[in-house]
């Protein structure tokens, strides 16, 4: 199925979609004990975002958690127009919460990260079944079986500083046509601006912004079917771009 770009999604297309998935207070709880059960330290936390999921400031954790709801509305969208379900790959899955939070949309979905335990976890906490979770290095990854339909790429690829590597395993992970959906910070001057009032610093391991990695993924072969900006859903200074892409064929 060759997907077209359609407009940016309405308000409205979020609404319902809570039912379908684990609550936001589950997942929080979820993630919330999860820093004590597993004794996490301060750069697990910090790697895994749980300091702007758990935020003590009510704006930064709405704003992180916002940015899931436009990921799975357009995967919802996608869905609804049958271009997605059956098999799934959650790249760099880390927490689960994207994971939990899909997972009605498919079979199953395989998490993979170099250490699956907090999302064990979140998906135990959040009765998240069909997900299978693999510890390993992305690069090392034989692969899944069978093709996916979709694969997942929530705020990950920036922390490749070679992007042709996991672009190719990506590409060769997803059947003809399949979806790879992408959340990507633009590091743009307001992005980097807006760190010093929230008290944040730029991980050492961001090292492309939204740009140069859609730039990679195009070159590769990937065409953008669906485009959320993050946080106004139009392009005015976005902080974040969520896309859907379309292997080609």
């Amino acid at each position: 199925m060759r997907l077209h770009l359609a407009q940016p999604l309405q308000a409205g297309t979020l609404k319902g979609l809570e039912s379908r998935a684990p609550s936001r207070e589950l997942l929080r709880t979820a993630l919330s004990d999860a820093i004590g059960d597993l004794q996490l330290t301060q750069q697990e936390i910090e790697a895994h975002s749980l300091d702007v999921y758990l935020a003590a400031n009510p704006v930064l954790q709405a704003f992180f958690w916002r940015r899931v709801d436009y990921l799975v509305s357009i995967a919802h969208d996608l869905a609804a127009a049958g271009a997605l379900g059956g098999r799934a790959i959650d790249l760099g899955g880390g927490s689960g919460i994207v994971s939990a939070s899909l997972a009605c949309l498919f079979s199953e979905i395989t998490l993979l990260d170099r250490d699956v335990r907090l999302a064990r976890h979140v998906l135990t906490r959040s009765g998240s079944v069909a997900v299978n979770l693999v510890q390993a290095d992305a690069l090392a990854w034989a692969g899944p079986k069978k093709p996916a339909r979709c694969v997942i790429a929530a705020d990950v690829l920036e922390h490749f500083q070679d992007l042709e590597p996991i672009i190719g395993c990506v590409r060769r992970w997803l059947a003809p046509e399949g979806v790879l959906l992408t959340s990507l910070p633009t590091e743009n001057l307001l992005y980097r601006a807006l760190r010093v009032p929230f008290g944040k610093v730029k991980p050492h391991d961001h090292f492309h912004g939204a740009a140069a990695v859609e730039e990679a993924l195009s070159k590769a072969g990937f065409r953008a079917v669906r485009r959320l900006y993050h946080p106004c859903k139009v392009n005015v200074l976005p902080l974040f771009r969520i896309t859907a892409w379309q292997k080609a064929s």
